[in-house]
This record gives C-alpha cells, sequence and structure tokens, in this order.
C-alpha cells in the first residue's frame, strides 16, 4: 500500500511513526518536500517529535534541508522550545549559520525564545 507523499509527511509532522515507517518502508524518499518546500524532519522539528526526528535521521534525512522560505528544521524546533529535538539535530551535524527570508538564525531565533537551555546549546555548538 502505498501513501500520497502529503499524506506520510503530514504523519510526521504529528508524531504518526508507523505511517512514517510504512511510507520509508514502502521506498518514500526521505527528503521529499512539499509545496512549501519542507520536509518531513522540518514538520517532525516544528512539532517536537524527537522519535519521529531520530527515525529520519536514521534514514538519512537531510538535517540541513531549507524550505522555501530558507528555515531549517533546526529553525523551527528552536522556535518550539523542542530541547531534545535541537539537540538531536545538532548531534547530526545541523548547522546553525544558515538564514531564512528575514535574515533569522537558529542562533538569532534563540534569542527571541524563553528557552536558555537551547540557546546555550547553540552557542557551545558554534556557527557551522
Amino acid at each position: 500500500m502505498s501513501l500520497p507523499q502529503t499524506d506520510w509527511i503530514a504523519a510526521a509532522g504529528v508524531g504518526d511513526t508507523a505511517k512514517l515507517q510504512q511510507a520509508l518502508d514502502a521506498g518514500a524518499n526521505v527528503n521529499l518536500r512539499d509545496s512549501a518546500g519542507n520536509s518531513a524532519l522540518i514538520y517532525a522539528a516544528s512539532g517536537g517529535h524527537a522519535e519521529v526526528v531520530r527515525i529520519l535521521l536514521a534514514r538519512a534525512a537531510d538535517v540541513n534541508l531549507q524550505g522555501n522560505d530558507g528555515s531549517t528544521a533546526l529553525m523551527y524546533a528552536v522556535q518550539g522550545g523542542h530541547q531534545a529535538v535541537v539537540e538531536l539535530l545538532l548531534s547530526a551535524g545541523a548547522a546553525t549559520k544558515p538564514s531564512n527570508w528575514m535574515g533569522a538564525t537558529a542562533l538569532s531565533l534563540a534569542h527571541g525564545t524563553r528557552h536558555p537551555a537551547i540557546l546555550a546549546m547553540l552557542n557551545a555548538a558554534g556557527e557551522r
């Protein structure tokens, strides 16, 4: 059974590991993007779904892929205050330097949140 791309990418955004695994096991491209240029990893990071992020990274998801607006999974995780996801992405080599269409980076976004632990992790990672 094959799922339409929007179904399994959306499944990542709501933490549906079963639907995600089904699609990936059937050969879905882990870096496939929707019309907004966002991948399953971006949606999973945005929703704070650490287990989905782990699955996608294990399947070689591009940790630095940027959506059409230039935002990365790391930027979304930072904005959402998803510390565990930020840690996973940084461990997988997420770049902190890319900027979105407004010129914001993961670090500048962290300064605008109330998550000192995330800010500390980004500062420790440095610019990369």
